[in-house]
């Protein structure tokens, strides 16, 4: 399936929940892009302006997002949904280019 850019305009500034890790297979391989480069996961709290109610939502990356503590603001790069099905089930996986510090606070 395609994926789709989404608008972070929309959102107060993103919070890492989950610090970044390699991204495994049930096994507990590290998985890579079809370039290689070992995929990351980091949890980050996402919330839309005029709701009360974030959500959680695990963001893979192809570079390791240095920098980011639990806690800290961030800055995602590229940000991209990309709706699945498999067996039955369905979802949506999120990527980005990059998952960066905030450099300034703006909230």
């Amino acid at each position: 399936m395609q994926s789709l850019p989404l608008a972070l305009d929309r959102l107060h500034t993103p919070l890492c929940v989950t610090a970044p890790e390699p991204r495994r297979d049930p096994s507990g391989k590290i998985l890579a892009d079809h370039e290689g480069n070992p995929l990351w996961t980091t949890a980050i709290a996402v919330r839309r302006f005029g709701q009360r109610k974030p959500t959680v939502i695990d963001i893979s990356t192809a570079t390791e997002p240095l920098g980011v503590t639990v806690g800290a603001p961030l800055r995602i790069v590229e940000l991209d949904a990309i709706p699945w099905a498999l067996n039955g089930r369905v979802g949506i996986s999120f990527k980005a280019a990059q998952i960066l510090p905030h450099d300034e606070l703006d909230w």
